[in-house]
């Protein structure tokens, strides 16, 4: 197990992590990472997130950051034009599925700025989800019921906020 502590806040653990990092065949300037995690155990559930519960099973994902040597960090990347490109994307969380693809950057105050276009596969919200995320997973399980596919989700990250679609979700931290 790998014990991950951030100053001041209470400690996570994940039971695997592979990553991996090696420069783009496609473009020399940016950095493929690949990174896959399993049995991740949150301190506690994001806000707006308990629903999901307090330990996600298994994430995946395929990123190249664009114009980015392996040494800068988030505060050089920010407002810099650069950006995470999400080339695949998968997480299992509580009740969800999601998958997807997108692009994140940083604004100058470090705020993440993009969107992720995912697929949603759920049974339907739980008791405790906040009542905007208990709507999205109702409606997903509908579409998921109705099509026997997953629903399209937009993941935007915009002004500060955190958006399914166009629906103000929560306020967004900086990143590092």
């Amino acid at each position: 197990d790998l014990q991950i502590v951030r100053e001041g806040q209470p400690p996570q653990f994940v039971r695997t992590m592979i990553v991996g990092a090696r420069p783009d065949p496609r473009n020399a300037n940016d950095l493929q990472v690949s990174v896959d995690v399993s049995e991740l155990a949150l301190a506690a559930a994001p806000a707006d997130f308990e629903g999901l519960g307090e330990k996600i099973a298994q994430i995946s994902a395929r990123v190249v950051l664009e114009q980015s040597p392996a040494r800068d960090r988030a505060p050089a990347w920010s407002g810099q034009g650069k950006a995470a490109r999400y080339e695949s994307l998968a997480l299992l969380w509580g009740p969800a599925k999601l998958t997807g693809a997108g692009r994140i950057a940083l604004d100058p105050a470090r705020l993440p700025v993009g969107r992720l276009d995912l697929t949603l596969e759920t049974a339907g919200p739980t008791p405790d989800m906040a009542p905007i995320m208990a709507g999205v997973f109702a409606a997903a399980a509908q579409i998921n019921a109705a099509t026997g596919n997953p629903a399209p989700i937009a993941l935007r990250f915009e002004t500060g906020v955190l958006k399914v679609g166009d629906l103000p979700v929560r306020p967004l931290d900086p990143v590092l």
